[in-house]
């Protein structure tokens, strides 16, 4: 019988267990199972459907459904419905499924230099879009890919800090970034449900949406720019998103059982000009000080690119949309990086295969 393996039953075991002290979903989320995959187990074994069912039904009790809070109500009225997107039909091939997942970090729409600017990065999504495309294309001749993980970590928007870039470097300000951003991500969005049967988005703040000190630490730009687009995107059930709790610089996601912890960076101390000693040393001391267990670190702000293992810790780092960018150049000395990771996750071996998607070809 399909799925009768000592390897997939304890998988099932370890739902099981899981569903008596949380809600399914968040059960197979945490375990990095797509709920495509549990319906396959159940149509196959009915004594684990069974177990299933009285799982879920132990744990539901009826809540009510959070409210929406008025202004995004408003801005969802203005911005209208999204067009309807029908899940791809997939040729694949015989081995083992693999789930994709892509960085997206550091966007910084409202920045502007000699070669870069909103309209610039629209066009660098459609290049991503392109390449994510092509990639998944050759991949599935071997092995299925169905769902697409996105790690946002935060500096979407550029915020308005003067202080930190001269005023001739802002094309806009918030209201318009915002606005930009959610014309952008859910066009983005919509080309990655054309591809993969569901996408889920993660969300971390940056330290670029931070309004003022004196306005305090829980409000964000990018959490209003996540929770928009959540909203935008909530008529469409194969789009997901997990976002960090507000008093949170971090949050775990689980993607085909491996657990990334995803941060923006901006804690990380620059040391001799280079941040490579601050990450290796925090995510060395996150290891032993996050209550979460995880396996991977995620992280943006520096803008260039960083893939390693350190002491076991496979480390990703992805650059920025922005060119001609004089942050890395006059903290670090280092260019600007327009690339970001986009990687393949297998149930069992981890990380695969991985490409660094360079935004401008």
């Amino acid at each position: 019988m399909k799925h009768k393996s000592p390897e997939v039953d304890s998988w099932k075991v370890k739902l099981l267990d899981l569903a008596h002290t949380m809600p399914m979903a968040a059960a197979r989320e945490q375990l990095g199972l797509t709920e495509g995959r549990v319906k396959e187990w159940r149509r196959y074994d009915s004594e684990f459907s069974a177990a299933y069912a009285a799982a879920s039904e132990s744990r539901a009790a009826p809540t009510a459904a959070p409210e929406t809070p008025r202004f995004l109500q408003d801005v969802q009225e203005l911005l209208g419905a999204l067009p309807a997107i029908s899940s791809p039909k997939l040729r694949v091939g015989p081995g083992d499924e693999e789930e994709a997942v892509l960085h997206l970090t550091d966007l910084h729409c409202g920045r502007r230099t000699e070669s870069f600017n909103s309209q610039v990065l629209a066009k660098r999504l459609q290049t991503l879009a392109n390449g994510i495309a092509a990639i998944v294309g050759l991949h599935r001749k071997a092995y299925p890919i169905k769902t697409l993980h996105i790690f946002a970590t935060g500096d979407w928007a550029q915020g308005e800090k003067v202080r930190i870039i001269p005023l001739e470097g802002f094309e806009f300000g918030y209201p318009q970034q915002v606005a930009t951003l959610l014309k952008l991500i859910p066009e983005f969005l919509g080309a990655m449900l054309g591809l993969f049967q569901e996408v889920h988005l993660y969300g971390v703040p940056g330290n670029h949406g931070r309004p003022d000190v004196q306005h305090g630490t829980l409000q964000n730009w990018d959490r209003t720019v996540y929770d928009m687009i959540q909203l935008r995107m909530s008529g469409n059930k194969r789009f997901h998103a997990t976002l960090a709790a507000p008093d949170r610089f971090y949050l775990v996601a689980p993607v085909n059982g491996t657990r990334f912890f995803l941060t923006h960076g901006a804690d990380i101390p620059i040391i001799m000009t280079v941040p490579f000693y601050g990450i290796t040393t925090k995510a060395l001391r996150w290891k032993q000080s996050i209550p979460e267990p995880w396996d991977a670190l995620v992280l943006g702000h520096f803008h260039t690119l960083l893939s390693m293992v350190f002491n076991t810790v496979p480390i990703l780092m992805s650059g920025t949309a922005v060119s001609d960018d004089d942050y890395p150049r006059r903290r670090m000395g280092m260019e600007s990086e327009n690339k970001m990771w986009f990687f393949g996750v297998h149930p069992r071996v981890g990380i695969t295969w991985r490409y660094a998607m360079d935004l401008r070809k």
